[in-house]
């Protein structure tokens, strides 16, 4: 059986197999298309796409759900916390109640709190706010007044 150009593209497309891996499973399998696919599956020749399975989908959602979980957003004021809360919780009421939520992240920002997002990896922190706003103003002003 000839093999033709547009059998070759559907193995292509459906395997993300080069043209000549196409071809050659098509061939072994005399145009059969359902067994150049099933060819090309089972012997691994056709590379998988990083979310090439419900499976690995479903495993990188996890994933990322419990990092979401275990990072924390912490508000402080005075060296205390005030709030230490899932970074997830975070992102579900910013969601829900966004303009609520940005008003209130606003008055407290003007009310001196601080925000943190903290992960278990320490060298991942990330704080909102400058920790010391004040010696960044003294910086800024003594530069002023040196020129």
């Amino acid at each position: 059986m000839k093999i033709t150009l547009e059998q070759i593209d559907l193995v292509r497309k459906r395997t993300n197999a080069s043209y000549k891996e196409a071809k050659e499973a098509l061939e072994r399998f005399d145009g059969d298309v359902v067994e150049a696919l099933a060819y090309l599956d089972e012997s691994g020749k056709a590379p998988k796409t990083e979310f090439g399975s419900r499976r690995a989908f479903m495993d990188k959602v996890r994933d990322l759900i419990h990092k979401g979980n275990i990072t924390k957003f912490l508000v402080t004021k005075d060296s205390k916390t005030v709030l230490n809360i899932p970074l997830n919780l975070v992102i579900i009421l910013a969601l829900v109640g966004n303009y609520v939520f940005a008003a209130a992240l606003l008055i407290a920002l003007v009310l001196g709190y601080k925000f943190n997002i903290v992960s278990p990896n320490e060298q991942n922190n990330m704080s909102v706010v400058p920790k010391n706003p004040e010696s960044s103003v003294q910086n800024q002003s003594s530069n002023n007044e040196n020129q």
